[in-house]
């Protein structure tokens, strides 16, 4: 088969086998590389089931959301059938996942741009398999884009997004607990996570589009006061309209390494430590965190905390320093009073032999158990 031509399209080299199709790399005359899905021959010369699966296909092509890959023809010959599309390029979401290089917020935008290309396809009727990590792609440019949509084990809405919803769970704090046991994937359910997420994600828009003009402004406050009234009304807590006036103001900002060579402490890895802490401490309703866009600009530069914070201006300010040790890796984490420069909190925290997804979520739960009684001190128990 590789070498030959089906329809004008060259075979270039195999990809895979699945249940009802074999995937081959391939390319027409003038035109870039495709992926070209046959159908196994048993299935092409059942006339329902090939009938079946080519509908669905150019059903694809009615699509106009950018995330799936394009269905880009249909190919029906007498002892041939299958279906063209799209090559995607990027790297994939479980890959990203088992290295540990994906944030919170990151992990926000993904459920939130898979949940919009999914209500594209159930606006117009189209049937698609369930979404979960393995069909997830994050392009060059860092958008996402999603494969394998066209399957035939179609799913129903909303549940369709449950099982990138679970994988993606770990590293949103706010989900934590919500997540419904195996085999209770209730589109109920699903509907009201997916609209949780939404809502964290389109605050972080408007943060990253304010922050860009204004950093620390009342603006970005009053969308990060937002983010949280919609936390609070989806997990049931009362509204951030109650946060009274001692409500506290905090940055976090990106954790840097002690010492080390050049480029041993990637800023990425800082900023997604520190991103993980921001996302854990979103639903502290009287505790007003800047967000990571705002915070973002201090990855990979030593700085003054004091400074960055009064630049935040906010009252409190954490940082986090990694040091190396033979096989007992610690960090350090120090929040300090912006206005004195007073030592309000200290604790290193041992991390072990954690994988960096493991350790970022340790460092997040001790964060939200121990630094808002904190920075509360002692007014009031801390109401978490």
């Amino acid at each position: 088969m590789v070498g030959g031509t089906i329809a004008g399209y060259r075979i270039l080299s195999l990809l895979g086998r699945g249940s009802w199709a074999t995937y081959y790399l391939a390319r027409r005359d003038g035109g870039g590389p495709v992926v070209l899905r046959l159908l196994h021959p048993e299935i092409a010369a059942e006339p329902s089931r090939r009938a079946g699966l080519l509908a669905q296909a150019r059903a694809m092509r009615r699509l106009r959301h950018p995330a799936p890959a394009r269905v880009l023809d249909v190919i029906e010959e007498p002892l041939v059938a299958g279906v063209v599309s799209e090559r995607i390029e990027g790297e994939s979401l479980v890959d990203l996942l088992d290295a540990g290089r994906l944030t919170g917020m990151e992990a926000v935008r993904v459920a939130a741009e898979a949940a919009a290309a999914m209500e594209e396809a159930h606006r117009r009727q189209v049937p698609h398999a369930a979404i979960g990590a393995s069909r997830v792609v994050l392009d060059p440019e860092g958008r996402i884009r999603i494969t394998g949509l066209g399957r035939p084990d179609a799913c129903e809405e909303p549940s369709c997004l449950m099982p990138l919803v679970r994988e993606l769970a770990p590293l949103i704090p706010a989900l934590r607990g919500r997540i419904p046991p195996w085999g209770v994937d209730s589109g109920r359910d699903c509907a009201a996570l997916i609209g949780h997420l939404r809502g964290i994600h389109q605050r972080d828009r408007e943060d990253r589009r304010r922050g860009r003009r204004q950093a620390g402004s009342v603006v970005a406050l009053a969308s990060i006061a937002a983010s949280l009234f919609i936390f609070a009304a989806l997990a049931g807590r009362p509204s951030v309209g109650s946060r009274d006036s001692r409500a506290g103001t905090l940055a976090v900002l990106p954790f840097q390494r002690q010492g080390g060579a050049p480029g041993e402490w990637p800023a990425s890895t800082g900023l997604g430590m520190a991103d993980s802490v921001i996302t854990s401490l979103i639903g502290v309703k009287w505790l007003l965190v800047r967000p990571t866009a705002a915070i973002e600009r201090y990855a990979g530069t030593p700085v003054d905390p004091l400074t960055a914070g009064r630049e935040l201006g906010v009252d409190h300010v954490l940082t986090g320093e990694w040091e190396p040790g033979p096989g007992a890796e610690a960090l350090r984490l120090r929040l300090q009073e912006v206005r004195t420069g007073r030592a309000e909190w200290e604790q290193t925290v041992r991390i072990g032999d954690r994988d960096p997804l493991a350790a970022r979520r340790f460092v997040a739960e001790i964060v939200l158990r121990s630094l808002p009684r904190a920075v509360r001190g002692s007014r009031e128990p801390a109401n978490l």
